[in-house]
């Protein structure tokens, strides 16, 4: 039996669902919180340019390739083991 989780679909509704949860968490405007997770976007693509991995913390952490891909690796455990949560 496939227990894996079904890919992630990243796409217009998604986007506007994470808006209007970010905003209620953290109590601003939806408008806030749009351009809060949009300067979290741009900063993590701009270190992926400068060749830089960029660790988002209980999904992934994320590595440039020397062919321009991004790979996503495990998150490690401090003991060195793979995050047992992801």
């Amino acid at each position: 039996m496939d227990t894996a989780a079904p890919p992630l679909r990243w796409g217009v509704m998604i986007a506007r669902q994470l808006i209007r949860k970010l905003a209620r968490q953290a109590r601003v405007s939806e408008a806030q919180a749009a351009d809060s997770l949009d300067e979290l976007v741009h900063g993590i693509v701009q270190r992926l340019k400068r060749k830089e991995p960029v660790e988002v913390p209980g999904v992934a952490r994320l590595v440039p390739g020397a062919d321009g891909k991004v790979v996503a690796l495990p998150l490690q455990t401090p003991t060195g083991n793979r995050d047992a949560s992801a």
